[in-house]
Parts: structure tokens; sequence; C-alpha cells
């Protein structure tokens, strides 16, 4: 899917089922509750430290499907949209935008 689409599913979604890749922060930044399965040698620490943080449950890939109906019939997807509804994580993207066009704006 070109991003733009994208980004129009994952910020209309409950939740998200992802890997530890790049979807990982888009859905913590758009605060879609993510459930997140290791699909590289790298991920699983990036995993991990998402999840001590408490901002997305872990599961692997075998299990992804059956990690996600648990955490959203047992309560933890909905603990999970509140801590992040209340988090201070954002987009920084746009944070960088912004940051940019006051320096433009002070040079000009």
């Amino acid at each position: 899917l070109p991003g733009d689409e994208l980004a129009g599913l994952l910020s209309s979604a409950e939740f998200a089922l992802v890997g530890g890749g790049d979807l990982l922060p888009q859905a913590i930044a758009n605060r879609v509750p993510p459930v997140a399965a290791p699909a590289a040698s790298d991920q699983p620490r990036r995993i991990e430290a998402y999840e001590r943080a408490g901002l997305c449950i872990a599961s692997t890939a075998d299990r992804l499907a059956e990690v996600a109906g648990a955490a959203w019939s047992d309560g933890r997807l909905a603990v999970l949209v509140d801590r992040l509804r209340d988090s201070e994580v954002g987009n920084g993207l746009t944070v960088g935008v912004e940051h940019i066009e006051r320096l433009a704006a002070a040079q000009g």
C-alpha cells in the first residue's frame, strides 16, 4: 500500500498487528494500540522495550492473532488505548516540520 493509504488505515484502526519495524512506532504515534511480533532479528529487543514502557503488547508471529484476541477479550487493549491517549508520544515528523517552518520564518 502507498504510505498515505497505510497511514489512513492505521489512524482509523481499533488496534494494529505489526512487526517490530517502522509500523510499531507509527501505531504508537497515532495512539493505535499495537500487538507486535518480530519479523527480523533486530526486532525482539525493540518490541520488548516498547512493551516494558507499556506502549505495546508483545507476541510471536505464530501467535499474533491469538494474543491480540486474548488482549481484546481480557481488556489489555483497552488499557493500552487509555495509556496511549494519555501519553506524551506523538508524531515527530509534525514537530520537526513545525520547527523548520519557525526557523524559516525567523530567517525570512
